[in-house]
């Protein structure tokens, strides 16, 4: 597993943590840690510069709170990541699934075009409670044109002061 610092177009490695099978540390005496401890132990190691704000991108399997969010958080840093449809966003105060909100509740007219890379989508702004994070946004996309029988691709944001105009460079 490697962290990478990232400064306009450019990407250094940073620090890195071999992940190993369980079985293997058993083997061989090795204190065992899940990539999600590891993925903690990279955020918690890294110091920013004080006047920086910190945005950690990361994909799916670690945007939960309980496993980065709240690493995040505790540094003052914000996340920016792939986000399953299963989780649950609460719309009205009712919580749903995004797959079954954005097939069953969702129209054309609650998504706006916008372009990224030559491609054009379809994008829906949720902000709000998410699953177990009292607040961020959770965009949903459609590539082409919005079809509430396919399932959107969605970025989570914790960061709920960037505009939407940010996030689609992350396609």
């Amino acid at each position: 597993m490697t962290a990478h610092l990232v400064s306009e177009e450019y990407s250094f490695a940073w620090d890195f943590r071999s992940c190993f099978w369980e079985s293997y540390c058993e083997e061989h005496g090795l204190m065992f840690k899940g990539k999600n401890d590891l993925a903690i132990e990279l955020i918690k190691d890294y110091e920013s510069p004080t006047d920086e704000q910190v945005y950690v991108l990361v994909d799916s399997w670690y945007t939960s709170r309980k496993l980065i969010i709240d690493a995040c958080a505790a540094k003052g840093y914000h996340v920016i990541g792939g986000l399953r449809v299963n989780r649950k966003i609460y719309p009205a105060g009712i919580g749903i699934k995004i797959s079954k909100f954005a097939s069953d509740f969702m129209r054309t007219s609650d998504t706006r075009s916008v372009t990224a890379r030559d491609h054009t989508y379809k994008l829906y702004t949720y902000e709000g409670k998410l699953s177990d994070i009292e607040n961020a946004k959770a965009l949903l996309f459609w590539e082409g044109e919005f079809d509430s029988s396919k399932t959107p691709f969605c970025i989570l944001c914790t960061d709920c002061s960037l505009d939407e105009s940010y996030h689609p460079e992350l396609l």
